[in-house]
């Protein structure tokens, strides 16, 4: 109960926290009583929340990122206690509560909540930040329907709209001042050239570029990329 605790409520690096909560589904029977207290405290219904476990343990071992199945926990777990909160006749304590007047009530409660100030002015969560509830949501609910588990269809929650990002170029002139910018012949000079070419020359990620392996082959003209 505890490595879940950790795992839940970000106490441990992202490795440790979704391998936490891996083991526990393992090994769920022997831990039954610690887990059940876990969801329990929280007011989650023990049916849920051993579904949700199974599901993060499904996407590790499909060979999901980390991080993203520490996002869909995260998410999962903040509309599992949105949930308990509810008046007694919508609160959700199995699948088949889960309604679209639940539903409706959730993207109420996540209009309205306050987020850090944008340049001085008061915010509420983005509609981005929404929609990635909303799709944790419906990846849960599509679980539960491959279980036989009977809840609310996925494809009942829609998504927000959200306006194409304005993309805002540089200008030639800048981008070259950019590329000249590391000057002299030292070691640190020519890897930040390297770097700078290497990224305009190819788009890639800077996430990618520091994953890239050390031996290069200069002569390829060819880099292997894993994303």
């Amino acid at each position: 109960a505890v490595a879940l605790e950790h795992a839940l409520e970000r106490k441990q690096p992202p490795a440790h926290r979704v391998l936490a909560g891996h083991r526990l589904v393992v090994d769920f029977l022997e831990h039954e009583v610690a887990v059940a207290g876990f969801f329990r405290h929280r007011a989650v219904p023990l049916d849920l929340g051993r579904a949700f476990l199974y599901l993060l343990a499904g996407k590790i071992e499909k060979g999901a990122a980390l991080r993203t199945v520490e996002n869909y926990g995260h998410a999962i777990i903040r509309f599992f206690e949105f949930g308990s909160n509810l008046p007694a006749d919508k609160r959700v304590t199995s699948a088949g509560d889960i309604t679209d007047e639940v539903v409706r009530e959730f993207r109420l409660w996540m209009n309205r909540q306050k987020v850090r100030p944008v340049n001085g002015v008061p915010a509420t969560m983005s509609k981005k930040t929404q929609n990635h509830y909303l799709t944790a949501l419906r990846v849960f609910l599509k679980f539960l329907a491959k279980r036989g588990i009977s809840s609310l269809a996925s494809d009942r929650i829609d998504l927000a709209k959200i306006p194409e990002r304005t993309i805002d170029l540089i200008t030639p002139d800048e981008l070259t001042r950019l590329l000249d910018a590391p000057k002299g012949d030292d070691v640190k000079s020519l890897r930040d050239k390297a770097i700078l070419e290497t990224l305009f020359s190819t788009g890639l990620r800077v996430s990618e570029l520091c994953s890239l392996p050390r031996d290069i082959s200069i002569n390829s003209e060819e880099l292997s990329i894993r994303g």
